[in-house]
């Protein structure tokens, strides 16, 4: 960003798009490129979230406001997306995405102790199967995995290259014969929004950047990789009625791992470690080499 914290491309959506100043805002996400504060306007009931990206990112403000308003429009009833309050194009490039607050995450739920682990596993495992039923969205910049993959290896050190090829490989012949479906693209616990006071409401699901089309195994690999559930016993219950085949599967987590540990500007120590396991989980499977000295 421009600003170094978002917060002046934030004051400026707020005051172009929303028609007033924020009295308070507080930051949520913030990355090179793109910042995201939940804000407080005079007199509004709620706070509103306001995302704004700039550069190479800004195409991910106009991606998002359309899946949403086509998922709205799809009349699904599993779940909810985010209101659209406003949208547009700001000084300096920069692209603003204003967006209803749903409240508390399942994460925060988590937390907490208000939700057991394995209540919340059986909950992001009805979404999943639920994202992927929708049907076509016509959105722009849906990557396959195949350009995924090709564009991770591109960025890969040699040494890791060279020790992931075989089950990078196994994950494009195995995903080019799989039933491609609509993904989220990164749905974890804090993209799952709880609905407050309404008992039999559905959740909210938020933050639809990564949207693609690929297999069912794709989301299922990118929950279990940010949910931190690798274990034998969670992965089960993450997947169970979801027709994977468990090779591509592992080689999918192997998959975001990698692209979490090279791609991540922060968290690295984190996606390490979560590489490590992906890797010892996929070395048992396939007999691959593990790389070294990364």
């Amino acid at each position: 960003m421009t600003d170094a914290s978002g917060l002046g491309a934030v004051r400026t959506a707020c005051n172009r798009l929303l028609g007033a100043a924020p009295t308070r805002a507080l930051p949520l996400a913030r990355s090179e490129h793109s910042a995201v504060f939940r804000v407080w306007l005079p007199a509004a009931e709620r706070p509103v979230i306001v995302k704004v990206y700039q550069g190479t990112a800004a195409w991910k403000a106009d991606k998002e406001q359309r899946v949403i308003e086509r998922l709205a429009a799809s009349g699904h009833r599993a779940f909810t997306t985010p209101t659209v309050l406003a949208a547009g194009l700001l000084p300096d490039g920069v692209r603003a995405l204003c967006l209803h607050d749903g409240g508390s995450s399942l994460q925060d739920a988590l937390d907490q102790f208000r939700y057991p682990r394995t209540k919340a596993l059986s909950v992001l495992n009805k979404l999943l199967a639920a994202v992927h039923l929708q049907p076509e969205l016509q959105v722009p910049r849906l990557r396959s995995l195949a350009e995924q993959v090709r564009h991770l290896q591109d960025r890969l050190p040699p040494s890791v290259h060279n020790a992931t090829a075989q089950v990078l490989g196994d994950v494009l012949t195995a995903g080019a014969r799989a039933k491609q479906v609509w993904c989220h693209g990164d749905l974890h616990f804090a993209n799952i929004l709880l609905p407050e006071g309404q008992r039999d409401a559905p959740p909210c699901l938020i933050d639809f950047e990564e949207t693609t089309y690929a297999p069912a195994a794709y989301d299922l690999a990118q929950s279990a990789v940010t949910t931190e559930t690798l274990d034998p016993a969670g992965l089960a219950l993450l997947t169970r009625g979801h027709d994977v085949d468990p090779r591509l599967l592992d080689g999918l987590i192997v998959f975001h791992c990698l692209r979490g540990r090279f791609y991540a500007d922060r968290d690295t120590a984190r996606w390490h470690t979560r590489l490590e396991a992906a890797l010892t989980r996929a070395h048992h499977r396939t007999h691959a080499l593990r790389p070294r000295g990364f």
